[in-house]
C-alpha cells in the first residue's frame, strides 16, 4: 500500500494524463489544491513512485506517464467510479427496449450504442456451446520460457509462453515430466489438495488465464462496433500503431482472448496492457462483464481502448450495461 501522499499524487498523475494525453509535469502538480507540499517534495515522491515502477517519463526533461502497475493500482485502490447519468441510463434502456425478443439485434445495438457513449471500442460475444478442458502440455522450447498448450474437447487449441524465473513450481519440479503430470493433475483430476500451496504459483496463473479466456470466448459469435473512435484517439497516430489495433481487434473473430477474473465485489473484470497475453493488446486496455441468458453466462461485454481509458466512467457502465442484457 502506498501511502495517502502517494495515493493522491499517483491519482492526480493518471487523472491529468487520462484528460490530457499528455506526460504530466511537477509543476502543473503543485498547482493542485489536493495537495499542500513543496515543489521540491512533489519530484521526490514522483522519484520514488517511479523508482516503485508505477510511473516513467520518456525524456529527462518530460513528465510522468503512469505504467501498467499504476493504472492497475489506480482502478484497484484509488479510482472512484461515476454512477451512468441519469440521460445514459434512459437512452441505453429506451434503445434496448426497442429490440426486445430478438436477441442477436439487442447485442449489436447494445454494442453500437455503449461504444457511442465511451467512445472506444466494443466487443459483445454470444455463447454457442462451452468447450471443456481435454489437456494442457508444457514444453521447454527456450532456455528462459516455457511454452503451454491448453487444448479444448471441440479441438481448440491454445498457446502461450511464461518465463521459468516467475514461477516457483518449474524450479521445485526436477523433470518436465513431472511438471506436466502435476498441472494435468492441478486442472484436470483435481487431486492435488490447495493446502499444496500451487495455486499462487505464477505457471498456475498464467494458465488458468487461457483457461479462462476460453469461457468467455469459446465458440462465439461476436459483436464488435465504433472502431473508427478507437483509432482516432492520440495513442493511434502513427500508421503502426494503428495497425497493431486493428490487428488487435481483428483477432477476436477467430482467436479468443484472455481476460482477468472478475472481481468479485464489483462483478467486473479490467485488464491492463501486458496482462492481456496476446501482443496486439499490449497497448489496450479491455474491461469486461458477463451476461446471462436464463441463469447462465451467455457471453461477455469488453469495453476495448487505450490504457488511458476513463476507468471510473467505464467500468459502471459496462457493468450497467451487463445487469440490464441478463435476464
Amino acid at each position: 500500500m502506498l501511502t495517502k501522499r502517494k495515493n493522491t499524487l499517483l491519482g492526480l498523475v493518471i487523472e491529468k494524463y487520462i484528460t490530457t494525453a499528455t506526460p504530466v509535469s511537477s509543476n502543473s502538480l503543485s498547482e493542485s489544491k489536493e495537495l499542500s507540499v513543496s515543489p521540491a517534495t512533489i519530484r521526490s515522491e514522483l522519484a520514488n513512485l517511479e523508482n516503485e515502477g508505477y510511473i516513467t517519463h520518456k525524456h529527462t526533461s518530460s513528465g510522468r506517464v503512469p505504467c501498467d502497475m499504476g493504472y492497475r493500482y489506480y482502478v484497484r485502490d484509488i479510482m472512484n467510479e461515476k454512477p451512468p447519468t441519469f440521460n445514459d441510463r434512459l437512452t441505453i434502456e429506451h434503445q434496448m427496449h426497442q429490440v426486445q425478443g430478438n436477441i442477436d439485434r439487442r447485442l449489436a445495438i447494445t454494442a453500437s450504442m455503449l461504444s457511442s457513449l465511451i467512445n472506444n471500442a466494443v466487443v459483445i460475444t454470444k455463447k454457442q456451446k462451452m468447450a471443456e478442458l481435454n489437456d494442457i502440455k508444457i514444453f521447454d522450447v527456450l532456455p528462459e520460457r516455457f511454452l503451454i498448450l491448453v487444448i479444448f474437447s471441440d479441438g481448440t487449441v491454445k498457446k502461450g509462453s511464461i518465463d521459468k524465473k516467475r514461477s516457483v513450481l518449474s524450479k521445485k519440479i526436477i523433470s518436465l515430466e513431472s511438471l506436466n503430470t502435476i498441472v494435468r493433475q492441478y486442472f484436470l483430476n483435481k487431486k492435488i489438495s490447495t493446502s499444496d500451496d500451487i495455486e499462487e504459483d505464477y505457471l498456475i496463473k498464467a494458465i488458468e488465464i487461457i483457461i479462462t479466456g476460453e469461457e468467455y470466448a469459446g465458440n462465439e459469435e461476436t459483436f464488435i462496433e465504433c472502431v473508427p473512435g478507437l483509432i482516432a484517439q492520440q495513442e493511434f497516430s502513427t500508421k503502426e500503431s494503428m495497425l497493431s489495433a486493428y490487428d488487435a481487434l481483428a483477432s477476436l473473430k477467430h482467436q479468443p482472448i484472455s481476460v482477468h477474473k472478475p472481481d468479485i465485489k464489483k462483478m467486473i473484470s479490467v485488464s491492463i496492457g501486458d496482462e492481456i497475453p496476446i501482443v496486439h493488446f499490449r497497448n489496450l486496455s479491455i474491461i469486461s462483464a458477463s451476461y446471462k441468458l436464463r441463469g447462465e453466462t451467455t457471453g461477455s461485454i469488453m469495453a476495448i481502448g487505450p490504457k488511458r481509458m476513463q476507468y471510473g466512467k467505464v467500468i459502471p457502465l459496462v457493468r450497467y450495461v451487463a445487469d440490464l442484457l441478463s435476464y
